[in-house]
Formats: structure tokens, sequence, C-alpha cells
């Protein structure tokens, strides 16, 4: 019984596939240096966000990290940093290189740019009267009642001699003084 090889092809060790090691907590970059040291090509995403007001470096995905196939994979497991790898029925998932290529590409001098929040709604504290702006509900004054997330905002909305909360984006309202200052200059 012949099998049918093709001697051309490139070994499996050699294919641009990567896959997903798992690292000790906060150890992804201790693990990649010591394969980069050993002549093994690693990949960590990094992006940066803002904690205590000072804007931190950070792997994308804390705790996991690419290694490019090579014929030196069995060094791996001497990393004492690494604890596995991301599997499907206990075989590593191999990563496309299109994949971290896609992940290079976003890339701003090293560094993944998240998605930037719109500034807070400063002086905006629970209870403050609103007037919305935009919306199926534009014109209707309300009151504050606290962010939700970065781009959203809970605020209250009379209704059938009470309330009710509605969820609406930032740019949705403004505050009472800001509206009447914005209608009083328009009205001149």
């Amino acid at each position: 019984m012949a099998i049918d090889v093709d001697i051309f092809e490139e070994p499996v060790f050699r294919r641009s596939s990567w896959i997903c090691a798992v690292s000790r907590p906060g150890s992804e970059f201790v693990a990649a240096a010591n394969l980069e040291l050993e002549d093994i090509e690693t990949y960590i995403p990094v992006c940066k966000y803002p904690k205590s007001g000072i804007m931190r470096r950070t792997a994308l995905f804390p705790g996991y990290f690419f290694v490019k196939l090579c014929e030196k994979i069995p060094k791996l497991r001497k990393v004492t940093e690494i604890t596995g790898f991301i599997c499907l029925n206990n075989e590593p998932i191999l990563v496309q290189q299109k994949v971290i290529d896609a992940l290079r590409n976003r890339e701003i001098d090293g560094i993944i740019p998240l998605n930037q929040a719109p500034p807070p709604k400063l002086g905006f504290v629970a209870g403050l009267p609103i007037r919305l702006t935009q919306g199926a509900h534009s014109g209707l004054s309300g009151t504050f009642e606290r962010l939700l997330g970065h781009n959203r905002a809970s605020i209250r909305l009379p209704a059938f001699g009470g309330s009710v909360r509605v969820s609406v984006p930032l740019e949705a309202f403004v505050s009472q003084a800001e509206h009447r200052s914005i209608s009083s200059r328009a009205g001149r």
C-alpha cells in the first residue's frame, strides 16, 4: 500500500502557525522572554489602560501569549511560567498567521489601541435636572441618575404620576442649565 506524501510540502512545524500558551498569572512577558532566549518566536499583543490616573501597559489577553510553531517546541515544557496551551481534544489549537498579522496591523507604536470612550459628562451628579436633545424622548426633562459604562447614562423621566428609568447615550442629553443657555443664545 503506497502512501501519498508530497515531499516538497512544508512540515507542520515549518508552516506559519502559532499556538496560544497559557502562563502563570502576570508571567506572560517573562515566559515569552525565556522562549525568545531559546530562539522561539513569540508574540504578546499589548494595550494600555488607565489605572489610578496613569496609563499602564499590559497584555491584551492577560495570561496568554502566542508561540510560533518550530522544531524547538518541545522546549516549551521546560519553561516554568507556562502552565498549558489552549487545546481541543488535548491538541493545541493552531492559530493562523493571518490572525497574528491582523493583530499586528492594529498596533500603533507597538500598542493595540482600545476603543476610546468619550469623555464622561463632567459635573453630572445624581439628581441633576437634564433635558433630552436626541431620540424618541427628545425635548423631555428628567433627572440624571448615573453613568452606565463609558457611553450611556441612566436617567429618570416623569411618567404616569411617577417616573421611569431610561438608558440613553451620553450625547443624547444636556443639563437643564446648559439647555437654557443654548436656548437663550439661539433666541437672540
